[in-house]
């Protein structure tokens, strides 16, 4: 019964014009819809769907040239795929972690207190 109907063809809106898609079209558009909205239960299907199904012509891991972006760039890029995977509140407590260990390594090679003064001598 429902493969008789995933075909039917329904007009949807995408990018403020309507177009004439297959219910089953119009259904994985709108979860990748909410998805990118930021809706948790519609990115989790979509991630299951493109892992289930795959992408077509979606470009492999070993395609991207992450050197293109800045340092600031990859952070974002970081943090948003932490956020996606549900997983920010795991990266903030890893960030943390490296920034203490950062700080007391600087402590130790250039005296206890440096990093702190660091700031006061405006080269931060």
């Amino acid at each position: 019964m429902v493969r008789e109907h995933v075909n039917e063809k329904v007009q949807v809106k995408v990018d403020g014009k309507t177009k004439t898609v297959s219910i089953g079209q119009g259904l994985l558009l709108r979860i990748f819809r909410e998805g990118l909205a930021g809706k948790k239960a519609a990115s989790d299907q979509a991630l299951r769907l493109m892992e289930r199904f795959g992408i077509e012509d979606a470009p492999e891991p070993d395609d991207y040239d992450l050197s293109l972006l800045t340092l600031e760039e990859l952070n974002e890029l970081q943090r948003l795929y932490a956020k996606m995977m549900g997983k920010e509140a795991e990266l903030q407590q890893e960030i943390a972690q490296k920034e203490t260990e950062s700080r007391t390594e600087y402590d130790r090679i250039w005296g206890s207190g440096s990093y702190d003064r660091l700031g006061e001598t405006g080269l931060s």
